[in-house]
């Protein structure tokens, strides 16, 4: 805003002259300089007036408009947090590595009506790496493609209305004929971030609503490729998961989804279930070594397993590696904290299996782990995590805002959960006792 003292400038209309601006007590940027000489006045700019664009607030937040009106002073940072938003939403919701997605322009995305209930969303684009072309690089890169779902399309849309007249859907802030580079990105995330945060205290939200600082640094785009991956290859039938989730109709080979085959994805996927499979290893190596116990049909199994000798911890792990793990039907060893369980896969004597199936069965599904199963061990981690569901059901029975009935149910199953922690105390064995019977 612009005011000469004593006068401050509040009037929102557009006067047509300077003199008449002048005496409106508004001036235009264009009419300063005219303003200035035929009044011989001087001007300040007052940057603490709020300047509110007349557009209505029609999002909300747990029902609440976000603002009470969008300030004309934070237009910018509002662009670039609305651009850090598309970027998560792209990356996470397809996979794509960051010059993929810097490389996206409007329109990209196409909607396609495949049944009467469903539809799917494809991001079309280019990817770069590994593209040769007799023995040389091709900076152009070659077409490839994402399945995805709505919020994406969304993201995408948005982008096009914000830079009507770009060629590019992330253009630099530089030079809008060129996508804007990868530190760029991680500005837009890092405001966006910002201006989450600041949202959230000043709606007085709860601190839980709040974004953290990442421990792990700046939040960068490589990053959300790689944590897709984490989410779909911690669980068995991750690939699954994700189809459903992502409302994928296909399997490119059984090697990954959709487009992805090609991208590198697949691998990326296969690299994050050994790398949880090293991590599990590691950590029930530890806990034996530290006085742990181990009860259940496959306790002896468990032992043996973490026991071969082999060194995970710390080690790089070439492709080559990663597949010659994946083929080696004796680590299949699966955590469960669901049903506080270690699975020890083996499809002939799995109880979750179907037996019309049976032939392609290669994971377990844990959500149809039975206790009685020959494949599951037990180590003391799970029964301290055990031994902590046993207390909230407890607490929980003896609320008084719990009725009657529904108290006996949970109180019968916090007896069946504290038997199994019984049997695993009566039971358990350690690493020591299994030397000392191949010893005798």
């Amino acid at each position: 805003a612009i005011s000469c003292d004593p006068l401050r400038c509040t009037k929102a209309s557009h006067p047509r002259s300077p003199r008449s601006a002048l005496q409106l007590g508004w001036i235009r940027p264009d009419d300063l300089h005219s303003a200035l000489g035929s009044n011989r006045r001087l001007f300040v700019v007052d940057r603490n007036v709020p300047s509110p664009i007349e557009a209505p607030i029609s999002a909300t937040v747990d029902g609440k408009p976000w603002c009470s009106a969008v300030d004309r002073r934070k237009l910018q940072i509002l662009h670039h947090a609305v651009q850090g938003a598309a970027l998560v939403v792209l990356t996470y919701l397809t996979g794509m590595r960051p010059h993929e997605v810097l490389a996206l322009k409007p329109g990209c995305c196409v909607r396609e009506r495949i049944t009467a209930t469903t539809v799917r969303y494809t991001v079309h684009g280019r990817t770069f790496k590994h593209v040769r072309t007799n023995g040389s690089t091709k900076p152009d890169g070659v077409a490839a493609s994402w399945v995805t779902i709505a919020p994406a399309a969304r993201a995408v849309e948005a982008m096009a209305r914000l830079f009507p007249d770009s060629d590019i859907l992330f253009p630099s802030p530089d030079d809008s004929t060129i996508p804007m580079s990868t530190a760029c990105a991680s500005d837009r995330i890092a405001t966006l971030i910002s201006a989450a945060n600041g949202i959230a205290r000043s709606l007085e939200l709860p601190e839980s609503n709040l974004i953290p600082g990442d421990p792990a640094g700046a939040v960068t785009l490589k990053r959300f490729r790689r944590t897709l991956a984490w989410h779909i290859r911690r669980l068995p039938h991750g690939r699954v998961a994700l189809a459903i989730q992502y409302g994928h109709l296909r399997f490119s080979h059984g090697s990954g989804y959709a487009g992805l085959a090609t991208s590198g994805f697949a691998k990326l996927m296969d690299r994050e279930e050994v790398t949880a499979l090293r991590e599990t290893v590691e950590l029930t190596r530890r806990e034996l070594a530290d006085g742990g116990c181990v009860s259940g049909p496959a306790a002896k199994r468990l032992i043996d397993l973490v026991g071969r000798g082999i060194d995970f911890e710390g080690a790089y792990l070439t492709d080559r590696e990663v597949r010659r793990i994946k083929a080696d039907t004796r680590l299949k060893l699966y955590d469960n904290p669901h049903s506080y369980v270690a699975c020890l896969f083996d499809p002939e004597r799995s109880l979750c299996r179907n037996p019309r199936t049976m032939a392609a069965i290669t994971e377990p599904k844990l959500e149809k782990c039975q206790p009685n199963c020959p494949n599951i061990a037990r180590t003391d981690r799970h029964i301290a995590r055990l031994a902590g569901e046993v207390d909230r059901l407890r607490s929980e029975a003896e609320s008084p805002l719990t009725p009657m009935p529904m108290a006996q149910r949970i109180e019968s199953e916090a007896d069946r959960l504290k038997a199994i922690i019984d049997t695993h105390h009566a039971t358990a064995i350690r690493p020591e006792a299994m030397k000392s019977e191949v010893s005798a």
